[in-house]
This record gives structure tokens, sequence and C-alpha cells, in this order.
């Protein structure tokens, strides 16, 4: 869709371009994809009439004033680049979509549903807190001493309860006779 969109606002197609930015061209993908499933989540969609006409208006528009066969047009434009009508369509359906959408967000916010004008003005006016903590770029591990004497005080004196484990499980046990008592309880 979006080699389509390239090739109806400049006339080339990106990849025979000289002016092509492949940054450009990805950040536009992004921008198009966003739009798109925004419309999709609002329920913008156009009818096959508006895309009809708008269809025909862009092969009068190529044709400078004068009518293109869409046959004449698919086989000297869209064949060459590997590209079909049902492309060429779709990409006019989601031009048409994306203008939709954006002509609706600019008019009054009366067309804008509540809830969504609602999430939008809360997202933008919500209040930020924030909270930093600056410490110094310095190790100072060098400075604390360390002794044998206090690594065992540490861990016998101070803090062995923290390390003893309590008596989970008390085990009763019956002993048996490392004999073979098979024979015996055969007889049995």
């Amino acid at each position: 869709e979006l080699y389509l969109s390239y090739w109806q606002q400049t006339g080339e197609w990106p990849d025979k371009s000289p002016s092509f930015n492949r940054d450009s061209l990805d950040q536009q993908i992004y921008v198009r994809l966003l739009l798109k499933q925004k419309a999709n989540d609002l329920g913008v969609h156009v009818n096959e009439d508006t895309v009809e006409s708008a269809t025909a208006e862009m092969l009068r528009s190529i044709g400078r004033g004068q009518p293109v066969s869409l046959e004449q047009f698919v086989q000297s434009k869209l064949q060459p680049e590997g590209l079909t009508i049902a492309d060429f369509q779709q990409s006019i359906r989601s031009s048409l979509v994306i203008q939709q959408l954006v002509q609706t967000f600019g008019l009054s916010g009366a067309l804008v549903p509540p809830q969504e004008a609602g999430l939008l003005y809360d997202r933008e006016h919500q209040e930020v807190s924030a909270q930093a903590v600056f410490f110094a770029a310095s190790n100072y591990l060098a400075q604390v001493p360390v002794t044998p004497a206090a690594v065992g005080n540490f861990y016998t004196n101070i803090n062995m309860s923290a390390y003893r484990l309590p008596d989970r499980v008390q085990v009763d046990y019956v002993a048996f006779e490392a004999t073979n008592f098979l024979a015996q309880s055969k007889a049995e």
C-alpha cells in the first residue's frame, strides 16, 4: 500500500526514485499502520462507491484529465511492478479511510466519541510526579574493613538464628530385620 501511496504522491516508484529515503519510508509505514489501526478501532469504513469514484478520479489525474482505462493502467504501471488491481484498490481504500479519520478528528469534537475524547484529554493532561535519587559514582567497598573475625562473628554469633533451620518433620520408624521372611509367609 505504501509503495503505491509513494507513487501516487511523487509519480515515481520508491526503488527507482533518486530522492528515496528508506528511513522516511519506514516512518511513513508506522504512521500509516497506526492510523489504519485507529480507524479500525473506531469503526471508520468507506463504501465501494467511494472507492470506485476515487479510483476513477485517480485514473483521470494520471491521464491529465483524459480518462485512462483501468486495464491500460494495470498493464502499463502495476504489472511491471508486480502489483494487481486489488492492491491498487486496497491502497485507495486505505488512503480514503485515513483521510476520513483525519477529517473527523480535524473537525469539532462533536464527531469524536465522548469516551475517545475523554481518554485523549486524560492522557494529555495527566499529572506526572517523579522522584530522583543521586548516588556518587565512587565505590566505597574498599573503605570497609573486613576481617575473618568480623565475618565469623556476623554469621555465628549475631545472626545465627536467621540461619538455623527449625525442625520441620518428625520421623518415626519401624526396624525390620535383614532376613527374608518370604518362605515363612508362603507357608502361612
